[in-house]
């Protein structure tokens, strides 16, 4: 049996991420949220263009941070899972 994850799943993960450690290299966040580097990097295109997170250069190297929207996307989920607590469901 495997827990499924959707898009909504995913995207709480890499949010809640961020919301733990802020600033993120791309390669721990895309590790610690289980996706591939390259589909993690799309993702991050995705969230980047909907104002979900934002980027900063440190020393030569681009960060993640979590922007205002992606906690008001972090606290609609919570809400809504502990509503309707479907993440917990294992589906076969």
């Amino acid at each position: 049996m495997r827990i499924k994850r959707c898009i909504y799943d995913i995207v709480y993960d890499l949010l809640s991420m961020l919301r733990d450690e802020q600033p993120q290299l791309k390669t721990p966040l895309c590790t610690a949220s289980n996706l591939p580097l390259d589909r993690c990097s799309k993702l991050l295109d995705i969230l980047l263009r909907f104002g979900l997170i934002s980027e900063v250069i440190l020393d030569n190297s681009r960060y993640y941070i979590l922007s205002e929207n992606g906690y008001i996307y972090l606290g609609i989920y919570e809400e809504m899972n502990r509503i309707l607590p479907l993440r917990s469901q294992i589906v076969s």
